[in-house]
């Protein structure tokens, strides 16, 4: 017996398309099947990535704008109405670590943080759960978040805030978006080998990074992906409002030692 993940003719958006877990994502969803909507802030990447959905057999198109703002989301749904005649799928990559503590962090990090990690999944959920409302397409929406929406990170209270926050709009957006058969859910990834993560890297932060984790080793972004596109595929028809932690153990375990602050003097 052969799984059938029940992608086949569907049409996904990747928003975040052009680097590690949104490629991955991308490249999955075209091997199952799908046509894909290649989306990045970068017109390069994302039409490299649509290149080499297309080289592999797959249909593919690309989109480049910010969603961050309401506009250009916009402008996504319907371009990808006329290209591929439907959104049945979309996964949403798009974030990034603000590093600042409570003391530190100004209020335009704050605020460029909660649009980035935050407010850009509140479009792209509201814009394509009317889309899909107004057409009856039985759609799913899965976002990529972080362990930090579950246990914050000391010294990253921008970016803990609002990944909690996003794991609270995912949850209740499914329950308002279940009687019109649209799912949605999250993914919250651990420490993950990304490039970016990895020229950050030194022995000793990966020394403690991996301290409390079980499996001893930093999950791939193929792994995340596959995770994402099971949540978006037909095998996954009776999950929703769901957050599925990919963190080799982590959580399992309790508070990473590194994430506690030094003892300071007063």
């Amino acid at each position: 017996m052969t799984l059938d993940y029940g992608l086949a003719g569907k049409h996904a958006v990747v928003v975040g398309a052009g680097l590690g877990i949104g490629r991955d994502c991308a490249m999955t969803l075209a091997s199952a099947g799908a046509a894909v909507m290649c989306v990045d802030i970068d017109e390069q990447r994302a039409a490299e990535v649509a290149r080499a959905v297309t080289e592999s057999g797959g249909k593919a198109a690309s989109f480049v704008g910010d969603v961050t703002v309401r506009a250009n989301v916009e402008a996504l749904r319907d371009e990808t109405d006329s290209v591929f005649g439907g959104a049945d799928v979309v996964i949403d990559i798009v974030g990034l670590a603000f590093n600042f503590g409570i003391l530190e962090i100004s209020d335009e990090d704050w605020d460029r943080n909660f649009r980035l990690n935050l407010v850009q999944n509140f479009l792209v959920t509201q814009v394509f759960a009317r889309y899909l409302r107004e057409r009856e397409i039985a759609g799913s929406i899965v976002h990529i978040g972080s362990a930090t929406g579950f246990l914050p990170h000391i010294g990253s209270v921008a970016y803990s805030a609002a990944k909690a926050g996003l794991n609270s709009l995912i949850q209740s957006s499914a329950v308002e978006l279940a009687p019109y058969s649209i799912r949605v859910n999250g993914v919250a990834p651990g420490v993950v080998d990304t490039p970016r993560r990895r020229a950050e890297f030194t022995d000793a932060s990966v020394t403690a990074s991996l301290k409390n984790v079980p499996m001893r080793r930093f999950a791939t972004t193929q792994e995340i992906a596959n995770t994402a596109v099971f949540l978006s595929s037909g095998l996954a028809s009776y999950i929703s409002g769901q957050i599925y932690l990919v963190d080799g153990g982590a959580m399992a375990v309790g508070p990473f030692p590194s994430a506690l602050p030094e003892t300071r003097a007063v």
